[in-house]
């Protein structure tokens, strides 16, 4: 991981990576077949604790606005614990690839999730026009909450984490809930 964070993803080679590994070039290619792979398998390692987040969210009993911002300060928080998986996560949006995939097949993963209980994030109901446009709302929704996330974890891109976590929970509870806070 470590290769890819200081030299970007197309920067790092196969040898780099043996190396800080310390395994043999050989040795990658028995578990590797290139790059990409080893990027894909780093992605796919954030999968199951992403997939647990999601799950909170969905079962959170009840679901309020107060509830649904300490979903995200624990998401936050987490992140913060796990940033150099941030970091390799908006490296790899980037970048062409099955790593590209991987972070699209994690985010409908999420929707999944969270439509088994949310209709706005259910992607199943309706004629063909309308799962398009929840699939749309959807991942415009997980668009928003990928891209706060990320600038609360750099720590100096937001003016006032708590401001931006209130209009994001705000905003998600809304969505959630089909509700109008005042």
């Amino acid at each position: 991981m470590l290769c890819f964070l200081r030299s970007g993803v197309s920067g790092a080679s196969v040898d780099q990576i043996a190396s800080v590994a310390g395994v043999s070039r050989g040795t990658f290619y028995v578990h590797f077949r290139n790059k990409d792979a080893i990027l894909v398998a780093l992605l796919q390692r954030n999968r199951a604790p992403q997939a647990r987040q999601m799950r909170l969210l969905r079962d959170l009993d009840p679901c309020t606005l107060g509830s649904v911002r300490d979903w995200l300060m624990g998401c936050v928080i987490a992140l913060r614990q796990r940033q150099d998986q941030l970091q390799l996560f908006s490296l790899a949006t980037v970048y062409e690839s099955d790593a590209r995939r991987e972070i699209n097949d994690q985010r409908m993963e999420s929707i999944q999730i969270l439509g088994t209980r949310y209709r706005r994030f259910d992607t199943t109901r309706g004629d063909e026009a309308e799962r398009s446009r929840t699939m749309t709302e959807a991942l415009l929704m997980m668009f928003q909450i990928d891209q706060t996330f990320s600038a609360l974890t750099h720590g100096d891109i937001m003016p006032d984490d708590g401001i931006a976590l209130d209009i994001l929970a705000r905003r998600l509870f809304e969505f959630l809930t089909e509700e109008r806070v005042p």
